[in-house]
């Protein structure tokens, strides 16, 4: 198995607000009255880009939002219900739920308390996915209506392993290093060079170096990224966990473990693009700020705005610490939220009637697409890096005229080499053509463009 690893637990490009983007490269003939969007979002591997579009939604006036998520395997899928439960999550202070977020989200191992947590929350899902009327009432931004009931069991069953808190069942520490030996083979003794060299030349090259060193390469030691000073990270992150099918002998064996990446790492999904210019500020050619602190900032930014429908502002320091400062600002939102009541429902979570997450299979999407189902539906397409063999003529049909799809690119795979991401668009290109789109603008350099556009339209 490569340093990418079998399943992908978070993308490999920033999160993007996708309306201000359709709104971008939408015809001017078109114009801007679409009361409803229909987004579907094909291998994205985490719920980024929903959470920055529900943020800024209120830019963008009142529209019902309908997010369709097609993902490969149930693990990603009850991660992406995870965090997108997260944020509506009213018993949450926004710093915590920042916090929460992200050592979930990126880390190996979690805190005892994030356990406690993790395993209250699968308890709850267990009886949203087993009970629809429960799942109705208390859970209306999801829609499983799609789902099979074999794959609603698969889904229950990942939830159940969440809340085993048996210390043996994911030995995270041995499985990170038993993936770094495999990964690194001879090389293992001498990784310290290895990951050194990768920061230096490949993610700080093609982007990245707002990510600090240290950050990097601890992670890809230890697993760990979004850490907090004296804090102990010891219980195994479950939510990282998934299946894996070996042939020993030519017998297939499913084996669980940490089959995820071990080489581009969680920072570039919230950690490298940030609106508050500030945080690229350099002390003697050092940025003063960190992938952690920015991540930090986009996520505070998001939740507090798909709650008060309104810009979040960062206050000046004053010397303090970015912490110190958004805590101060948590207190004054919290007095914020608490006037308003009537918009959280009795099981404490902000309610977003505008917005729905549908839940589809690989499968299903294909079985819809040929019956007709989802025909001239979806305005904007966002499929994910390894995903883009599903960008298949057949999609021609589902997609509206002026549809925007956006391909997310290779330029954050740090194990793919220039000619290997200038190839890689080369074939994106070739089916949007062959899918009835056409580029934006013309791609040339691979490791410049993190997500490559394309609209639809039936004229071609």
């Amino acid at each position: 198995m490569d340093g990418l690893g079998a399943t992908a637990w978070w993308g490999f490009s920033p999160a993007m607000d996708l309306i201000s983007k359709w709104k971008e490269y939408k015809s001017q003939s078109a114009g801007d009255s679409d009361n409803e969007l229909n987004i579907i979002l094909i291998g994205c591997s985490d719920s980024r880009h929903i959470l920055k579009t529900l943020s800024r939604a209120y830019e963008h006036g009142s529209r019902k939002l309908n997010f369709y998520i097609v993902e490969r395997t149930f693990e990603v899928v009850a991660r992406q219900i995870l965090f997108l439960d997260m944020a509506v999550r009213s018993q949450l202070g926004l710093q915590e739920k920042t916090e929460l977020f992200l050592e979930i989200f990126g880390n190996s191992k979690i805190r005892s308390q994030s356990e406690e947590f993790l395993i209250d929350s699968a308890n709850t899902y267990i009886k949203m996915i087993t009970d629809p009327s429960y799942a109705e009432e208390n859970f209306p931004l999801f829609d499983f209506n799609f789902l099979k009931y074999k794959e609603k069991d698969w889904l229950e069953g990942v939830f159940k392993f969440w809340r085993n808190s048996t210390s043996t069942v994911f030995p995270i520490e041995d499985m990170w290093d038993s993936r770094l030996r495999s990964f690194l083979a001879a090389r293992y003794d001498s990784r310290s060079g290895i990951f050194d060299w990768d920061y230096h030349m490949k993610l700080v090259e093609r982007g990245g170096d707002i990510v600090a060193r240290r950050e990097y390469t601890e992670w890809r030691e230890s697993g760990l990224s979004f850490c907090s000073r004296d804090v102990e990270y010891t219980v195994p992150n479950r939510t990282l966990a998934s299946g894996f099918v070996f042939n020993r002998g030519g017998e297939r064996l499913t084996r669980r473990g940490y089959y995820g990446d071990t080489v581009c790492s969680p920072f570039i999904t919230y950690g490298v693009q940030c609106e508050e210019k500030t945080f690229y500020k350099k002390h003697n050619n050092v940025y003063a700020k960190t992938s952690h602190d920015i991540a930090t900032y986009n996520l505070n930014a998001i939740f507090y705005e798909i709650i008060n429908h309104k810009p979040y502002v960062k206050s000046e320091c004053n010397g303090q610490s970015e912490t110190a400062t958004l805590t101060e600002i948590t207190e004054e939102d919290e007095d914020e939220l608490n006037e308003s009541k009537n918009d959280i429902n009795e099981k404490d979570r902000f309610l977003l009637p505008d917005a729905k997450v549908i839940f589809l299979s690989v499968d299903d999407l294909w079985k819809m697409v040929d019956r007709g189902k989802f025909h001239d539906m979806f305005d904007i397409v966002v499929i994910g890096c390894g995903f883009v063999q599903e960008f298949k003529p057949d999609l021609n049909s589902a997609m509206r005229n002026d549809a925007l799809v956006i391909a997310e690119s290779i330029r954050y795979i740090l194990e793919a080499k220039q000619d290997q991401c200038n190839a890689f668009i080369d074939n994106v290109v070739a089916m949007a053509t062959a899918a009835g789109c056409k580029p934006v603008t013309k791609y040339e350099n691979g490791t410049q463009h993190s997500n490559l556009y394309f609209v639809h339209s039936e004229l071609n």
